[in-house]
């Protein structure tokens, strides 16, 4: 059968269009030639069925190389319209749910999709900056049957767009739908909330999430207005990168004896590592304490503890 070889080729040039990397000019271009050719493929009025309509794994792994880009892509679809990467995406992930075009599924019929699918399209509007589709992304989530539930992943990919654009506002709107969700926070999102927090200039609120992560038990503000997301029972420790992100607040605002506090606490922990060099010798220079920054790189450079 014709269809049924040529169905045979293309699967093959799909596996190498979409599978990794992800990065690099030759990346971008291979991934943009896959897309070409399965806009085409779904159009094709040649090819009889099932074999003009896609697999499952091959639109998942064109979901994973559109998302894996790490800049803005323009997908040129069959009728001349263009996407970038992340709308094209999305569109996938809709194919996905109502099963159109995906071959062996009947449109309209319940198709399992993990949480995973959708945060690598909501990870993708999140990096952009576009978070009125993000939101987008959480309400298909929302209300096709038989995906997970939205869980404290998603919040913290939500956090971090928010965060990169300091937009405090939406940033707390989030911690309330998390509360009315009770999603209990775990230590990735508590990550995204602190280094949200100072992107957006509250170094006061970064301090008291940090500080309900070292003493859950204490009575912290943040933790009663919010106590489902900052459960005592369930708080995590904080970790090398919690510590990190805490300390570039610091030397934001060239608090150099307070950096240098935090990181001594690092590496009495032993979790010290380049990023902590790098943001204390940031801190030292902000704090025009150049010495200090001179003294850093001549300790750390040579052997970190």
């Amino acid at each position: 059968d014709w269809s049924m070889d040529m169905d045979q080729l293309l699967q093959r040039f799909y596996s190498s269009a979409f599978g990794p990397p992800y990065r690099g000019s030759a990346a971008k271009a291979r991934i943009c030639i896959g897309m070409d050719l399965l806009h085409n493929h779904l159009a094709s009025s040649t090819l009889t069925r099932p074999f003009n309509e896609i697999p499952k794994p091959i639109l998942l792994s064109a979901l994973q190389a559109l998302t894996g880009l790490n800049e803005i892509t323009t997908i040129t679809t069959t009728c001349g319209g263009k996407l970038d990467n992340a709308d094209a995406a999305y569109r996938i992930l809709q194919r996905l749910v109502t099963g159109v075009g995906v071959r062996n599924i009947k449109p309209g019929s319940s198709m399992r999709l993990y949480e995973k699918d959708f945060n690598m399209v909501l990870n993708a509007y999140s990096n952009y900056g576009r978070m009125d589709m993000a939101h987008r992304v959480i309400a298909l989530q929302k209300r096709t049957s038989n995906a997970p539930a939205v869980s404290s992943v998603s919040f913290s990919i939500l956090l971090k767009g928010y965060g990169k654009l300091a937009d405090l506002y939406n940033v707390n709107m989030l911690l309330k739908q998390a509360e009315a969700c009770e999603i209990q926070a775990d230590v990735i999102m508590l990550n995204s909330l602190i280094d949200a927090y100072i992107n957006c200039g509250e170094y006061h609120k970064a301090q008291q999430v940090f500080d309900f992560m070292k003493n859950p038990n204490g009575n912290d503000s943040i933790a009663l207005e919010y106590p489902i997301v900052f459960c005592p029972s369930t708080c995590p420790v904080p970790n090398k990168r919690t510590y990190n992100i805490l300390l570039k607040g610091f030397a934001n605002r060239g608090l150099y004896a307070d950096a240098e506090e935090l990181a001594h606490e690092m590496e009495r922990k032993e979790i010290w590592d380049h990023v902590t060099t790098n943001t204390l010798v940031q801190a030292a220079v902000k704090a025009l304490d150049f010495d200090a920054a001179e003294a850093l790189l001549e300790k750390y450079t040579e052997s970190n503890p």
